[in-house]
């Protein structure tokens, strides 16, 4: 079959150079430090920017025995007087030194601005998921995703020496763009440089590295409590890893192909093979074969006339179906992100230790990325999507019989963010599968960027609190349900995944085994 010629060949060349040897080996030990590095900097952001800690106005002391004797004589109160003759803000009750809110004193007036670093940095995350995929798949994976690290390196430890709140904000959309460029960028590297049998692991690997930056930020944050050490810090931290990408990765072989540079990925597959010892054998295999690596790509490149470096987003829409996946693709994203999001910003309503809190958090997750990368070599993305989905609608739409039980809520908040952990990790991997190689920077960004929405909808589904406290996890249920069934109109890509070309995508489709409505 012409799908499955096409869409094997570099699986067989990887097979040939090897799927997990030297040179994989070395780009995991850089790309996953790395990209725990790069989270913690998203994160110390995100985390230590919002926070209203208790406060009171200083005054020198004339000013304080002047009001006092007013306000004795008016029986006005004494902290309504000083606030309008308040020379600066006195903070305690803090876990921490030094937050954003008190280095800018975000409070009483100014108390609406410590949300607008939040709003600049999601803000940043819906720019930068629209422009980095559709620069990954113009100018190629390593260039695109060092200059979203160089860029996001510099944004936020410059962050950490301004004085003005508003220059601070302006970097804090810069910051969001690069790291969504690389979570993106980074994710697809990974995935079209690893083998069918790795891809599992190291997309679930790759998901657990944000539940680890929570970790590893709840122990920096305990230790040093001032958030421009911590920026500082992190950053620094990153540098080498940045150093050593540069170095020792490559640009995807399967990128170039796509992109009909076989110039530049017989070279790069070619320098694997060396790093990796099996010049011999890739010498023999072509040989053998009685083809070279460039007949092979040329085969490719004929597949979708006029994809080189031309794929542009309207490519999704125009054909049937991509747009159907693209649709699918796009609610599970919000939904994934809405419910995950939602339920992390609820979890705040437990009280108890920040640190500890934010710990756990990122803990909860590692169980269901690891579940999903259990089931999925065996199960399918498709089914482990669909469960995972199941778990966590069921979980929380039962939480609306469960306000009585404090313990039972707390099970099935937890059992809820399993599974939208999983949901979301699986969707991740599904959707690079999905998607043919010239547009799947393309197709991956732009479901990323719709994403996110669903933590801005999060946010005003948790409002409704005040109509009903379980009223949100019962709508986050919903969503999560119908979800899940919209996922069984994809195919399988457990075999088939990675098409390179739209007509793979096609023929992929209609192998489906599940047949629904029409509308499917």
């Amino acid at each position: 079959m012409g799908m499955e010629k096409s869409s094997r060949d570099y699986e067989e060349v990887l097979g040939v150079i090897g799927r997990f040897g030297r040179y994989q080996r070395i780009y995991i030990a850089i790309a996953y430090p790395l990209a725990i590095t790069q989270a913690m900097i998203f994160l110390c952001n995100a985390i230590l920017t919002d926070g209203m800690p208790e406060h009171y106005c200083n005054a020198d002391e004339t000013t304080k025995f002047a009001i006092t004797e007013i306000c004795n004589r008016t029986g006005t109160n004494i902290s309504d007087c000083f606030m309008d003759a308040c020379e600066s803000w006195e903070y305690y009750g803090s876990v921490f030194d030094s937050t954003v809110t008190m280095e800018f004193d975000l409070v009483c007036d100014s108390a609406w601005k410590y949300q607008l670093a939040s709003l600049s940095l999601m803000g940043g995350l819906l720019f930068g998921s629209l422009i980095f995929g559709k620069v990954s798949d113009r100018f190629g994976r390593k260039p695109s995703f060092l200059l979203a690290s160089v860029v996001l390196v510099i944004s936020e430890f410059t962050s950490t020496f301004l004085q003005s709140y508003a220059f601070y904000c302006a970097l804090q959309l810069v910051t969001g763009a690069a790291f969504v460029g690389v979570a993106t960028v980074g994710f697809i590297s990974v995935m079209e440089n690893v083998s069918v049998k790795h891809r599992v692991i190291f997309a679930q690997m790759s998901q657990i590295t944000f539940s680890l930056s929570s970790i590893l930020l709840a122990l920096f944050g305990f230790l040093i409590q001032d958030w421009r050490i911590v920026g500082r810090a992190t950053s620094i931290i990153a540098v080498p890893f940045v150093i050593a990408f540069i170095i020792f990765i490559f640009e995807s072989p399967r990128w170039l192909y796509a992109n009909g540079n076989v110039r530049g990925g017989d070279e790069i597959v070619k320098k694997i093979a060396k790093w990796n010892s099996t010049q011999e054998k890739l010498q023999e295999f072509l040989q053998r074969h009685d083809m070279t690596l460039l007949e092979s790509a040329e085969t490719k490149a004929d597949d979708l006339p006029g994809r080189k470096l031309t794929a542009s987003i309207r490519d999704i829409f125009v054909h049937k179906t991509l747009l159907k996946f693209t649709c699918i693709l796009l609610y599970n994203w919000f939904v994934s992100t809405c419910v995950f999001y939602g339920l992390s910003f609820s979890a705040g309503l437990l009280g108890g230790n920040v640190f500890m809190n934010i710990f756990f958090t990122g803990l909860v997750e590692i169980p269901g990325y690891v579940l999903s990368a259990i089931l999925m070599p065996t199960w399918g993305r498709r089914p482990v999507c669909t469960l995972m989905h199941i778990l966590s609608a069921v979980s929380l739409i039962c939480m609306t019989f469960a306000s009585d039980s404090y313990w039972l809520s707390l099970v099935l908040f937890l059992a809820g963010k399993l599974g939208v952990s999983g949901a979301f990790s699986s969707i991740y991997l599904y959707t690079t599968e999905l998607y043919p190689t010239p547009l799947r920077g393309i197709g991956v960004g732009l479901c990323s960027g719709v994403s996110r929405t669903g933590g801005l909808t999060a946010i005003a589904i948790i409002m409704l609190r005040s109509i009903s406290p379980t009223l949100p996890y019962a709508i986050f249920g919903v969503l999560a349900f119908l979800a899940a069934m919209l996922v069984c109109c994809l195919p399988e890509t457990k075999v088939d995944g990675f098409p390179d070309t739209i007509a793979e995508c096609k023929a992929l489709d209609e192998q489906r085994k599940i047949h629904v409505p029409s509308f499917c």
